[in-house]
């Protein structure tokens, strides 16, 4: 069984051979099921993995014309942040951290304005 929930966006730091990048998690957690999206520098593609315990793995494909890049997740999860390795085929491997993003509490009235339009 997993942990933990893991549910919501979570903002990557990932460690290239030469470079680093940030990269975007939104997930979703159904028992030991996730789902989600992945940010990554060029596009957001599909997210999908499972978590057992406080392991998680988790896997993305970016598709370019020709070629493609898998993105293999695999991590533990501590508190509030997830660590590990990504697997990316010919590419190898790169580090990631991750820390869940935390929404801001300020609560505020909307107001919808009324009346005409104001352009003409």
């Amino acid at each position: 069984a997993p942990a933990t929930s893991i549910t919501g966006r979570w903002e990557l730091k990932v460690e290239f051979f030469s470079s680093t990048s940030t990269h975007l998690l939104n997930i979703e957690q159904d028992g030991n099921w996730i789902v989600g999206s992945h940010k990554g520098d060029f596009t957001v593609r599909d997210l999908s993995g499972t978590m057992e315990g406080e392991e998680i793995i988790l896997r993305s494909v970016e598709r370019m014309p020709g070629d493609q890049v898998p993105f293999i997740f695999s991590g533990k999860l501590s508190g509030n942040s997830l660590s590990g390795q990504i697997y990316m085929g010919e590419y190898r491997t790169a580090k990631f951290t991750a820390t869940k993003y935390k929404y801001s509490s300020k609560r505020e009235r909307i107001v919808v304005p009324g009346g005409p339009p104001l352009a003409t």
